[in-house]
């Protein structure tokens, strides 16, 4: 179960507050705004553990959390927005010591009485280099089409509660090419996922890839970039596996040239 405000004042800050039933016990979970870095997300979370279902007040009240809790939201207006159904797999991926923890959500999210089918397999970084995480999204990619996406469950939820909340980057044109770069990619990320589930923004996709491309001279970028272009944009429904497999490698180019960047870029 999701909470928010009567104005809506999480979603406006980009958090996300939760309670999760995990067979006979509680999880109370917040999670506050943080960034997008090619496609990986760094996040401020908390979680809780609880006696029941119920909201437990006293803990946003923690220094810590009250120092990243929405300044206009009013902890006591908290009311249920919509809620998530599924189930989850958990394994540990390592290598040397790099270690990955690997989450598979299969279910549906519910508001009023609509629903959407959920499968989301997600990559945590416990230990080692962020390389690894590529490298693993690489080789699970032969197996099934993975489609890399920032959009939160809490996101999805939303958009089904009827409020579409606002996510384009809206990067400054005077920000340094490594924060429009990541800006640019994570519209294409999420225009992406707008297109296969609803048909809608190819050609707003279109100009997000040009977009892109714009933002850098790098040769293997342009080159990935038109591979994608070509795979999804004729025929979304045909293309989908190819067109995953690109955006991945678009998502780690973009990721090795921030890396690469100076520091002060």
């Amino acid at each position: 179960q999701y909470f928010d405000t009567p104005q809506r004042d999480l979603l406006q800050a980009r958090a996300a507050l939760r309670i999760r039933r995990k067979g006979d016990t509680y999880e109370q979970t917040l999670k506050t705004r943080g960034r997008s870095e090619a496609g990986l997300q760094v996040r401020n979370e908390w979680n809780w553990p609880i006696a029941g279902p119920e909201l437990d007040h006293r803990l946003l009240q923690q220094e810590e959390v009250t120092r990243c809790w929405p300044e206009h939201a009013d902890s006591q207006a908290l009311e249920p927005v919509f809620s998530t159904d599924f189930n989850r797999l958990v394994w540990l991926w390592q290598d040397g010591e790099n270690r990955i923890e690997v989450v598979l959500d299969q279910g549906q999210v519910c508001a009023w009485d609509r629903q959407e089918p959920l499968c989301e397999l997600e990559l945590e970084l416990l230990d080692g280099s962020p390389q690894c995480l590529w490298a693993l999204l690489a080789e699970l990619q032969t197996q099934v089409p993975l489609w890399i996406s920032d959009v939160s469950k809490a996101e999805r939820g939303y958009r089904l509660a009827g409020v579409r909340p606002q996510w384009h980057s809206r990067v400054d044109p005077d920000a340094s090419e490594a924060e429009q770069l990541s800006g640019a990619l994570v519209d294409i990320q999420r225009l992406t996922e707008a297109t296969l589930w609803d048909g809608e923004n190819r050609r707003t996709l279109q100009a997000a890839v040009l977009g892109l491309q714009s933002l850098s001279d790098d040769a293997q970028l342009a080159e990935l970039l038109e591979a994608f272009a070509s795979a999804l944009l004729p025929r979304p429904d045909m293309q989908q596996r190819a067109a995953a497999e690109v955006l991945g490698q678009i998502s780690c180019r973009v990721w090795y040239l921030l890396s690469a960047a100076p520091a002060d870029h």
